[in-house]
């Protein structure tokens, strides 16, 4: 049992602070969270759903082993813990599994975990992360905003339909998502080139890094006027995007890339938990 919970949990190892941690957050400030066990049950689906991408993600061809093989050894392919085939298997299982779970929950939760299954097999099965580089933003954003529908639909007291803020934070993220998360492509560029990848930093290469500060800048910009956020959040969301938009555009190289990256997800979830200070100023305001 302990290896086989090690097994899957290096499977999403990677993702837990770029997906899970950032999508757990955003659920819970934007529904806003119900109970603890609400919290629970958001939780476990966000990462089920997580593995039934992860396990797609690394399966999908011998491209992703073979990368995963140089970059990732510790996954559960490359390390031997399971073989190509068993893994693809799993991945099949688990899409009925996370269907059938979300349509106990509610058809909402059920539309979200159809959507995610969907962008999943485009991206994954269907090559979409390998096309142009605009496909592969968009699917990345429509993905996280899969994943945040579900959570919050989870996190919160009704979990059959979303209220007017709900709306407006899901719609918030896919964009921010698909609109900074070529971050992510600058530490990955060696194996993007050797693989004929499409992405915002090997076909823009002069103008990739400056994009993501101002991407992060303008979005930082609106997030203030979305939210009316007072002065001190405000000036904490634009520092800490000056200061990993700077260091995007200053610093270069796989260990740089990857360290801005850690930074950067630092400025995504605090963005996505914007909708929470929105909540608590509404019910002051009410109160």
């Amino acid at each position: 049992m302990d290896y086989t919970l090690v097994t899957l949990f290096l499977f999403t190892k990677s993702d837990i602070k770029t997906t899970l941690i950032p999508i757990v957050i955003a659920g819970m400030v934007t529904a806003p969270i119900w109970s603890f066990s609400h919290f629970i049950h958001e939780l476990l689906w966000v990462w089920l759903h997580l593995l039934q991408f992860t396990t797609s993600n690394q399966s999908c061809s011998l491209t992703a082993v073979f990368e995963d093989t140089d970059n990732k050894p510790d996954r559960p392919i490359p390390s031997g813990r399971m073989t190509l085939c068993q893994t693809r298997i799993l991945r099949w299982c688990l899409v009925p599994l996370c269907l059938c779970i979300s349509h106990q929950i509610s058809m909402a939760v059920l539309g979200a975990s159809l959507a995610i299954v969907g962008f999943t097999t485009w991206y994954n099965e269907f090559g979409g992360s390998n096309q142009h580089w605009f496909i592969r933003n968009i699917l990345n954003g429509l993905g996280f905003g899969s994943f945040n529908m579900g959570a919050t639909l989870l996190a919160g007291r009704d979990r059959t339909a979303f209220n007017q803020i709900a709306v407006r934070a899901i719609l918030l993220s896919i964009w921010i998502y698909a609109t900074t998360t070529h971050t992510q492509d600058f530490k990955d560029m060696e194996g993007d080139i050797k693989f004929f990848r499409s992405t915002v930093p090997l076909v823009y290469p002069r103008i990739a890094r400056p994009s993501v500060l101002l991407g992060m800048l303008t979005w930082s910009a609106l997030l203030t006027y979305i939210w009316d956020l007072n002065i001190i959040i405000s000036c904490m969301i634009f520092a800490l995007a000056i200061y990993v938009g700077v260091r995007f555009c200053i610093r270069d190289g796989k260990v740089n890339d990857q360290v801005s990256f850690y930074w950067y997800n630092l400025w995504l979830p605090l963005a996505y938990a914007l909708p929470g200070w929105y909540h608590a100023k509404m019910h002051f305001i009410t109160a």
